[in-house]
């Protein structure tokens, strides 16, 4: 898919995933009339027990097209490459012709660490690496002076301990000393696999489990280390090692053990520790708090009845545009209720023309009745509403006169 130019002579190179590493000699190439002097070097370096070789390493990420790492290759001096590849987890590895065994990682912005040294283990054996896991390196044992192994008879696979190369102990105990050094280097690497996956938007719950499990691992280490500095009268060494506890009920468990020992004044300590980082995991939790709700978006919900009025009334006035309202004039209510009712009358007058007036025997026989009966003494105004024929459907517009005084007629006449 692609063809890169290295600016070096290749070495070796692998692959892990979408990943590939790539080692290359990071001097400069010499022309073929330097070739016997370099040749001249090379022996009396490996007289010397020194190495002039420098080499470099680069990461290369095919699937993004991007070069994540990039650096030198420490190997031990006076030794080459034997081994180059990846872990089972997919951290790189590097392994000399000394026995060396080398780990990258992200802490201090890409180091390699050495976690396994042959020179430790048996003088009288070469180890062949095959592969690396967690915390064992899978290798074949060769005799020396033998350094790879034989096809025949097949060859058998050997788990050994990873271990640091330290020169001596302070702590009263190597053991334990490796074991929590190993397990902060995974637990720094997990917990920065963790982050990267959370700022990618994927699913880091499946590595809490791990994290957890190594964080309880590594403060059971913590107590029986600091066991042994009680036990060696190392007491500041202890209240350092206690800082590094990471869960609460480790520290308390400190605090019961120093006491068992019989060491007030140093439980006394632990307890100070524990309500410190109490009182600091608090005041952080509420700092966080208060962060979430200064950035936090205000709501209708969060508002008070009276400011959610406010604020309505103020976004209709703001959205109502501002138009020109057109004049009107005051109309008289005597004009308008002259013209209510000649519109009122035209159309019952309308109605009435469109009915069929001419062969209806029961309406002229109504109207009969209606002339020869007696007056009525307030009759008077309904009768003019039936000469304009209007319908007993509709409410009568008319409102009824009480009769009039007879008293007053008398006294006028």
């Amino acid at each position: 898919r692609h063809v890169i130019s290295l600016d070096g002579l290749v070495v070796t190179a692998s692959g892990f995933k979408d990943k590939l590493a790539v080692v290359t000699h990071a001097t400069d190439c010499l022309s073929s009339n330097d070739q016997v002097g370099l040749a001249f070097m090379e022996s009396v370096v490996s007289d010397t027990g020194t190495s002039s070789v420098v080499l470099e390493f680069k990461l290369f990420n095919i699937t993004h097209g991007t070069q994540p790492l990039r650096g030198r290759l420490p190997i031990t001096p006076g030794s080459s490459l034997s081994w180059f590849g990846f872990s089972e987890e997919g951290q790189l590895c590097s392994y000399d012709s000394k026995g060396v065994l080398r780990l990258y990682t992200s802490q201090f912005g890409g180091s390699w660490f050495p976690v396994f040294s042959a020179f430790k283990e048996k003088t009288d054996e070469n180890y062949w690496m095959v592969g690396l896991q967690t915390n064992k390196l899978v290798c074949v044992v060769c005799k020396k002076p033998e350094f790879f192994p034989q096809v025949v008879p097949k060859p058998i696979l050997t788990l050994m301990n990873l271990a640091f190369p330290l020169a001596t102990s302070d702590l009263g105990s190597e053991a334990l000393e490796n074991e929590f050094m190993m397990n902060s280097m995974h637990l720094f690497e997990i917990q920065k696999k963790m982050e990267e996956m959370d700022n990618a938007g994927l699913d880091a719950s499946l590595l809490d489990d791990d994290a957890f499990n190594l964080e309880a691992a590594q403060d059971r280490c913590i107590l029986r280390l600091i066991a042994s500095c009680c036990n060696s009268d190392k007491l500041v060494r202890a209240t350092e090692l206690v800082k590094l506890l990471s869960l609460e009920k480790s520290m308390k468990g400190a605090i019961k053990l120093v006491t068992a020992l019989k060491l007030p004044n140093l439980a006394e300590k632990f307890n100070g520790i524990l309500e410190e980082r109490l009182y600091n995991e608090v005041k952080k939790t509420k700092e966080t708090n208060l962060k979430e709700n200064s950035f936090a978006p205000v709501t209708s919900d969060t508002l008070p009845s009276g400011s959610k009025a406010e604020t309505s009334k103020a976004s209709i006035i703001s959205s109502s545009p501002n138009l020109s309202a057109p004049l009107f004039t005051k109309k008289n209510k005597t004009q308008e209720a002259a013209k209510d009712g000649t519109n009122k009358t035209a159309e019952v007058d309308g109605s009435m023309k469109a009915k069929q007036t001419g062969g209806d025997e029961t309406s002229d026989k109504k109207g009969k009745e209606e002339v020869q009966a007696p007056p009525h003494p307030h009759g008077s105004s309904i009768k003019l509403t039936n000469k304009h024929g209007t319908n007993k459907s509709e409410p009568s517009l008319v409102t009824p006169t009480r009769p009039s005084n007879p008293f007053l007629k008398s006294a006028i006449k």
